[in-house]
């Protein structure tokens, strides 16, 4: 009987062709291996009367403990009817909020987003709306790289919380976003943490 543990899964040597290993403790839970060597975890269901896989995980992010969670998660959605592999797909083929303000300025700009009395917007009411757009969405992107950098740090500094809150001004927000775009692109912990700390 085959469970997926960290042995199973370091010792699973790449093939001439992919296969798959499949837990016999969880039904549809499986560790693929790729002919690269490459290993991911995935769910295998049936959903409208077609197989379908949902890809976890590569093994080295996810270990097969946190991904037999996350395939129970998965797997209880499918017995509700959810189909977690469409949803997916949809989620990569929809229209990201830049493409989304850059159609809506496109068409501001020409005259089909119309104000007061079914008239096209005036020059000044377009110079606004842009303002009021831009500054929307540098604040939420700025709060949540916030937010984010936070959970980053608490989780590297061994910390477990439920929530994270930090203050919202402005200076805060930046030097938040700051931290974690560095912290990103790979700059040594070092340089972080000798940085202060978010406002509370």
């Amino acid at each position: 009987m085959t469970k997926l543990s960290k042995r199973i899964v370091d010792a699973a040597e790449a093939r001439v062709k992919d296969y798959v290993i499949w837990d016999d403790e969880l039904p549809g839970f499986g560790l693929r291996v790729f002919a690269s060597g490459k290993r991911s975890y995935l769910i295998q269901y049936r959903s409208a009367g077609r197989s379908r896989r949902y890809t976890i995980g590569q093994h080295g992010v996810w270990t097969p403990e946190l991904a037999r969670k996350e395939a129970k998660v998965q797997l209880g959605r499918v017995a509700q009817g959810d189909n977690p592999a469409e949803e997916r797909q949809l989620d990569h083929s929809a229209i990201t909020v830049k493409e989304l303000c850059d159609l809506y300025f496109t068409d501001l700009k020409t005259g089909l987003i119309l104000g007061k009395g079914g008239r096209p917007k005036k020059a000044s009411t377009i110079v606004t709306d842009t303002g009021h757009i831009i500054h929307t969405l540098d604040t939420a992107l700025i709060m949540a790289a916030d937010t984010i950098s936070g959970y980053i740090r608490g989780l590297l500094d061994g910390k477990e919380f439920k929530h994270t809150a930090y203050a919202l001004d402005r200076d805060s927000r930046k030097a938040a976003l700051a931290r974690f775009l560095r912290k990103a692109a790979g700059e040594s912990a070092a340089i972080v943490a000798a940085e202060p700390p978010l406002a509370a």
